[in-house]
């Protein structure tokens, strides 16, 4: 769900598509937005309720975990082919420290020491979880 239909199940107020931020017809088009709307504090909003329109149901959090856990479970297996439980709990170990770590980064090395995974096969696990969408790798080489 994009912000501007966020903003629309919030509000009920219809916004116009902003297709270029930088001429100035749509410069005025966002002017006017921010003065019917309290964009930051619905982008803030946004942030938390992600982008699936459930959360109108409740339990967000809940149906959330239930993706992550369906994606790990289901879409992982059919890149891997053979996953181990040990490589379930590590592909869950790396999620959850990047959730919870101040700046999501991941040192290799030492992760896959700690977790009893060599290198190779931690890496192909990391990508898997950037095939099936779960993380962006952004590499800094």
């Amino acid at each position: 769900m994009s912000l501007r239909e966020y903003i629309y199940f919030e509000t009920g107020k219809v916004l116009p598509k902003i297709e270029n931020i930088f001429d100035q017809p749509s410069f005025n088009m966002s002017k006017q937005i921010l003065k019917e709307v309290d964009a930051m504090s619905l982008f803030n909003k946004y942030k938390e309720h992600c982008t699936r329109p459930f959360y109108i149901e409740g339990n967000f959090k809940e149906k959330m975990m239930n993706i992550v856990e369906k994606t790990i479970y289901n879409n992982t297996l059919s890149i891997l082919g053979n996953v181990s439980e040990n490589h379930y709990g590590t592909i869950k170990a790396i999620i959850t420290h990047l959730l919870f770590s101040k700046i999501p980064t991941l040192n290799v090395e030492t992760m896959a020491k700690e977790w009893d995974i060599g290198k190779p096969k931690f890496y192909q696990l990391l990508h898997t979880l950037e095939d099936v969408e779960l993380i962006i790798i952004i590499d800094y080489t």
